[in-house]
């Protein structure tokens, strides 16, 4: 997946390759504007969730990222 914002922020498009082909997602904000991390690098990795709080207009600044119980493929 690719993401692009607008040199405004007030525009997003996601790019996803599905199957068939692209997607491309567009969303335009009326007001205000989406919200990224500052950071140095030319690129952002973002988790399902951070993406889509990022989409709905919530800041996301992780400090610290909780241990989480993930289930294991079982063998036999």
């Amino acid at each position: 997946m690719y993401i692009f914002l607008g040199k405004d922020l007030s525009k997003i498009k996601l790019l996803v390759w599905e199957t068939g082909g692209f997607v491309l997602y567009y969303k335009q904000l009326e007001a205000g504007t989406f919200s990224l991390l500052k950071t140095s690098e030319p690129s952002i990795s973002f988790t399902y969730s951070e993406l889509c709080l990022l989409i709905e207009g919530v800041e996301v600044e992780v400090k610290h990222r909780r241990k989480r119980f993930i289930r294991t493929a079982e063998k036999g």
